[in-house]
């Protein structure tokens, strides 16, 4: 005589749910390398226009202040990045590098449990003082996203 055992279905959900959504992805890890990687892939998304990665990157509550104080949400973003017509060419990875090296910029990255900050200004003596930023990262489903972006006013050197 066979017998068959049968999974109780609050059992067999799980597994069934799982194997629908795909295959699982390896969290990334809670170091300044992801982070700057996260921040990297953002970067080179938003100029290229890659609305879906650009999504995936930001938390839903993403704002972006602008130096003169205006707040822009995630939604005004992904619209913005859609509608670019000067879109570089390349991967994502290349045209964030460069970016990075017509643009250099100092970073500090500082990692407390689920948040980063990730902090810029321009090592150039004439700019530093008026290039300033900030993005913070929140660690969530183990994937960094950008929750916010914060631009400082411009300001003239005192000579």
């Amino acid at each position: 005589m066979t017998r068959f055992i049968f999974l109780p279905a609050v059992i067999a959900a799980p597994f069934l749910i799982a194997a629908a959504a795909g295959p699982m992805t390896h969290p990334e890890p809670k170091t300044k390398a992801a982070v700057l990687a996260a921040d990297d892939e953002w970067l080179g998304a938003e100029r290229i226009g890659d609305v879906g990665t650009l999504n995936a990157r930001l938390a839903d509550q993403y704002q972006d202040i602008t130096p003169t104080g205006e707040v822009h949400s995630k939604a005004q973003l992904l619209a913005a990045a859609a509608a670019r017509t000067n879109r570089p060419t390349g991967t994502i990875a290349e045209v964030a590098a460069a970016f990075r090296k017509q643009n250099p910029i100092v970073e500090t990255v500082l990692i407390e449990g689920n948040t980063a900050i990730l902090s810029f200004h321009s090592p150039d003596p004439e700019l530093e003082p008026i290039v300033r930023s900030e993005d913070v990262f929140t660690y969530e489903n183990g994937m960094w996203k950008g929750i916010l972006s914060a631009h400082s006013s411009p300001a003239s050197k005192a000579h």
